[in-house]
């Protein structure tokens, strides 16, 4: 089963995926050519991640002062010359994000880290390392292809047990990297990066990010389709619901919102005869409705208005009934699925900013009063 986490400006609903996607590189010559995003027009987006594969590793430490791609006409081009220090013991069973990067699109087939100073450090005694020569350089080789307007994730493998050589030398070949590839939807998890305009994708199994899929400005609430084939994605800037394919990680479709003000949250009414279909309700928490949106048409069928400020929203596929809670109003609103109406509002306590739906009860997260209300529609 493939899980979803929503986060918003309520800590409680969070909504999360995970994906994958392929990257490769290889090396060349020297000559480095000096980019920077001001020069590139609609870029593609490196997310570069780093992880151990060690459990028990040495105290090692080394810095990354640049990092270079290879073009596809075997020019170096510079990425980035921050400075990273990268600690073995910082990194036992975690995945840690090093740089979200623009790429100019095309073919790129090789990636090169300089290694600028390494250290170990045994009984409280720190000492240097001879870094990987010359001049530091790591270079892995592989291909990738960058797209325009896409974000692609690549994770440095770093295994710290093989990192010393003899006791002095930092071994290059303690570096490699992971690229994006597909996984099983079940295994995956998918995150909305409202600030970034993207989704990251995580591997439970692996417990890393192997993919991100860029969306419209500022996604936020997500929703998955009955056979988890389809991920439908608010974004709340561009007013628009972008539908993400899950076995390709990639965007298949864009509806636009034309209707309601500050889409936020959304949620899947499924069909009975065809499960990959359904409606989309989604609601708006300035213009207070709820937009009904067919998937199949791919076009909106009305627009219900709820109470104030709605801040979550639910469904109950049994019941055919969708919950909706209302911050500012303090109530939720059911509205039958079945015609798009509003059939009831019912009072709760102050600022209802979540809810969810399990045994045919609705649990209303109040933020104002730190309570839960328990909700019986029947």
């Amino acid at each position: 089963m493939a899980y979803i986490i929503k986060t918003s400006a309520v800590i409680w609903a969070v909504k999360l995926t995970l994906l994958a996607i392929p990257l490769n590189l290889l090396s060349c010559e020297q000559l480095l050519l000096d980019t920077s995003s001001q020069y590139i027009t609609h870029p593609a987006k490196l997310l570069l991640y780093i992880h151990s594969t060690s459990y028990a590793p040495p105290d090692v430490t080394f810095t990354i002062s640049e990092i270079q791609l290879q073009t596809g006409d075997d020019k170096w081009i510079k990425l980035d010359d921050s400075l990273t220090d990268i600690d073995a013991t910082a990194l036992i069973d975690k995945q840690i994000f090093l740089r979200e990067l623009p790429v100019a699109p095309g073919l790129y087939k090789g990636i090169k880290f300089i290694i600028s100073r390494a250290f170990i450090k045994s009984k409280d005694v720190r000492s240097n390392l001879a870094v990987p020569q010359p001049n530091g350089e790591v270079v892995i080789k592989s291909h990738v292809i960058f797209e325009r307007n896409k974000s692609y994730v690549v994770s440095l493998v770093w295994n710290p047990d093989i990192a010393v050589e003899k006791g002095y030398l930092f071994q290059a070949s303690s570096l490699e990297i992971e690229t994006q590839t597909h996984a099983a939807v079940g295994l995956l998890l998918f995150v909305s990066n409202s600030a970034s305009d993207y989704i990251s994708i995580i591997d439970r199994s692996l417990e890393r990010i192997i993919g991100a899929v860029t969306v419209g400005h500022k996604p936020m609430g997500m929703v998955l389709n009955s056979t988890q084939e389809r991920l439908y994605i608010v974004n709340s800037g561009s007013k628009d619901i972008s539908i993400v394919d899950t076995a390709q990680f990639s965007v298949i479709y864009t509806i636009p919102l034309a209707a309601g003000l500050e889409p936020t949250d959304i949620a899947i009414m499924p069909d009975d005869k065809n499960l990959i279909e359904g409606k989309l309700y989604i609601i708006n928490r300035l213009s207070n409705d709820v937009t009904v949106i067919d998937t199949t048409t791919k076009r909106i069928v009305k627009t219900v208005a709820v109470g104030t400020r709605p801040s979550a929203i639910a469904v109950n596929s049994t019941r055919k009934e969708v919950y909706v809670a209302n911050e500012r109003s303090n109530n939720i609103s059911i509205i039958s699925a079945i015609d798009d109406s509003l059939s009831a509002t019912i009072a709760v306590d102050m600022r209802p900013v979540g809810l969810t739906v399990a045994s045919d009860k609705v649990y209303v997260f109040n933020e104002g009063s730190n309570r839960i209300s328990v909700v019986s529609p029947s």
